[in-house]
């Protein structure tokens, strides 16, 4: 007998090399359990493989590897009847398990049979002849539900188990693990509403109601992984009972992929219809013939022709004239090439810019065609102007330069170019900033950040220069946009030194004339009073009084003084006196 059972616990056991094969006896009174003993020596078992326990604590400490079949009551000190046969499912997932009870009509026992285990016997039915029959039935039992579980646990469709009242998940196969990312001990303590959008509940709810007992197609639903992204999976389901409970077994195909591109698909196909009835660009299609097969609104404007006129005509018989320009090309090579071609071409027929983008399609070809006749001459206008502007700027000794915010220069004319290149020694092509002097650059981006605050303002900088100094006046003014933020700034130099020295100049001579005055006001008054004051004391009736000889000696020197301040006063008016003082 041992030798018949052990024969197939090995195969059951996959054929591994074990030394020895175990079984695993759960009592919660050990005195109970241990009547089974005689039974299974009698069977041919030995005692050294037999392992007895008497909680589920103790059973869990166990090496599991060495257990080929387990006995258990259902009633143990640490676990109810309820829990038990869950968590020796747990502990022992691929194992055989045979229920001891009291009697074989024991109602828990039963219920065990319902929710997975192989067998149930009764102590007072216990014998070594049924023993190794039960022992039998349980391991070829097992046999069947493992290879029913492997087809579940490793179906490469992602399948699980809930329970139809509560939706409460029962089991899940590898695949499902994958696909939504959980644990297989997190799924089984959630229910089927966590795997889907709350929006979505109630539709589940409803289709929970009035099962059909038989495989089904619950078609198209949305479910939500651990990450929290919405899948679009198609569900196929039927009613089973599982661990003696009324569940549900589904498969839930991944269709993500599939659905994106259709609903991708489907939404380009919604652009383009609305896009082909509220383009304002023109559009044709043409087919592989180079016949048209559609025309819009605006192409009829653009064409000069009704639809009509154009539809089933092949477009080389309506617009003859284009297998001169580059539309021939173009398009042949968009139809046979496979390729999107863009490209401009003048019309002559109607004096017409347009801008083409040709699309292959399956059944031919798509353009698309703009008038850019206006943007063509406005181009032409500003072109004109930019040259009219640096004619302007550039006949000027003076420099004239724009930058934006990033101190990249917009426009400027030859002789700004002409300064950067003396002051860097480089042509103006290789110059970076690297190549300014560091405190000068710093100088004035000081100054641009002035102006870049929306400051106006002028400067005049001194550069040393031989015998002479030079003098440049400077302009910053901040250009704005429409809504008041400075985008740019323009900036004007000029050489100011013949009105700085002028300005000068004529500062000194305010400075001469004012020396002038005060001289006017001090030193002419006393002379010219002491002459006053003395030709009224000369005698007139009496010429060659001794007085007045007196009087003559003191005219003259007052005479004297007043020649010589005069002396002075012309001396602060001369040219080159002031030249001499400003320099």
């Amino acid at each position: 007998m041992q030798s018949a059972i052990y024969t197939l616990l090995v195969s059951f056991r996959g054929g591994k090399s074990i030394d020895v094969l175990k079984l695993l006896l759960i009592g919660g009174k050990l005195s109970r359990i241990k009547q089974v003993l005689p039974g299974l020596y009698e069977a041919g078992y030995q005692p050294d493989e037999i392992i007895v326990c008497d909680s589920i604590d103790a059973v869990s400490r166990l090496n599991s590897t060495t257990v080929s079949l387990v006995f258990t009551e259902l009633e143990l000190a640490d676990s109810t009847p309820a829990d038990t046969l869950g968590k020796i499912h747990q502990l022992f997932p691929y194992l055989p398990i045979i229920v001891l009870a009291e009697s074989s009509a024991d109602e828990e026992g039963l219920s065990a049979i319902r929710q997975g285990a192989q067998d149930c016997l009764a102590y007072n039915e216990i014998s070594p002849e049924l023993l190794a029959k039960s022992i039998l039935h349980a391991i070829e039992r097992k046999r069947k539900d493992n290879d029913h579980d492997l087809l579940f646990h490793d179906n490469p469709a992602p399948m699980f188990i809930y329970e139809k009242d509560t939706f409460r998940f029962l089991e899940v196969n590898n695949a499902a693990m994958v696909q939504y990312g959980y644990s297989r001990e997190q799924f089984l303590t959630m229910t089927c509403l966590d795997i889907r959008p709350k929006e979505d509940s109630v539709l589940f709810r409803e289709a929970n109601v009035d099962l059909p007992a038989h495989y089904h197609d619950f078609g198209r639903w949305r479910h939500v992984n651990k990450a929290g992204k919405i899948l679009f999976v198609h569900v196929f389901a039927h009613t089973t009972s599982f661990n003696g409970k009324e569940a549900i077994v589904v498969m839930s195909l991944n269709i993500d992929k599939k659905v994106r591109v259709e609903q991708e698909l489907a939404e380009r196909e919604k652009e383009k219809c609305m896009m082909l009835d509220s383009i304002t660009d023109a559009f044709f299609a043409l087919d592989k013939t180079w016949k048209f097969t559609y025309v819009n609104k605006p192409c009829e404007k653009l064409f000069r022709k009704t639809a009509e006129e154009v539809l089933g005509r092949n477009v080389y018989e309506v617009f003859p004239d284009i297998k001169n320009l580059k539309f021939y090309d173009a398009y042949n090579r968009a139809m046979n090439d496979k390729v999107k071609v863009q490209f401009e071409e003048y019309y002559p027929l109607f004096d017409l810019w347009v801008s083409a983008n040709a699309y292959p399609t399956n059944g031919g070809m798509s353009v698309y065609l703009v008038d850019i006749t206006q943007q063509k001459k406005t181009g032409e206008e500003i072109f004109n102007e930019g040259q009219k502007l640096r004619a302007i700027i550039n006949n000027t000794k003076d420099m004239i330069w724009s930058i934006d915010r990033e101190h990249n220069v917009i426009t400027a004319n030859n002789a700004f170019w002409d300064r950067v290149s003396t002051l860097t020694g480089k042509p103006v092509q290789n110059i970076t900033a690297a190549d300014f002097d560091k405190i000068l650059y710093h100088t004035w981006k000081g100054y641009y950040d002035r102006a870049f605050a929306g400051e106006a303002y002028k400067i005049v900088v001194k550069k040393e220069q031989g015998e002479e100094d030079l003098y440049e006046e400077v302009s910053f003014n901040p250009i704005v946009d429409r809504f008041g933020t400075v985008i740019g700034i323009s900036c004007f130099l000029r050489n100011v030194t013949e009105q700085h020295t002028q300005l000068k100049l004529i500062q000194k001579q305010n400075e001469q004339l004012r020396k002038i005055a005060w001289i006017q006001s001090h030193e002419v008054r006393v002379p010219v009073a002491n002459i006053l004051g003395l030709t009224q004391l000369f005698d007139f009736d009496n010429r060659v009084a001794t007085e007045n000889k007196l009087l003559v000696e003191k005219l003259q020197q007052s005479a004297t003084r007043l020649d010589n301040i005069i002396r002075k006063i012309t001396s602060y008016t001369s040219r080159s006196v002031l030249r001499n003082a400003l320099n």
